[in-house]
């Protein structure tokens, strides 16, 4: 697993968790300070790690996003992540997940 950091003075504000899954590379977790959100850091960690995943050979990117979550969902799909299909009861409190995929690279 591979963390990307964006850091401000010494405060990490948010993170990235970038893996491997079965068919490339998968965005792990991502998290952003509530209150540093929607400021950018999320999507320059998505970018960042995006451009890890092609460093290290990756043509995709995948991630589990949680069905509930509109918000993310529709963060996700600025970045041209498109849904592929729902995981029944993939969180802890068996909340169902929506498996989604990304060409790299990923648009700006």
């Amino acid at each position: 697993m591979l963390y990307l950091g964006a850091w401000g003075k010494d405060v990490l504000l948010g993170f990235a968790a970038l893996g491997p899954c079965e068919k490339g590379a998968e965005l792990a977790n991502i998290a952003v300070l509530p209150e540093y959100r929607r400021k950018g850091i999320g999507s320059q960690l998505v970018l960042g790690v995006s451009e890890v995943a092609i460093s290290l050979g990756y043509s995709r990117i995948y991630l589990h996003v949680r069905v509930s979550h509109e918000e993310a969902r529709v963060f996700y799909e600025v970045f041209d992540f498109s849904p592929l299909f729902i995981v029944p009861g993939y969180y802890q409190n068996g909340e169902d997940a929506l498996f989604m995929e990304a060409l790299l690279p990923l648009p700006i």
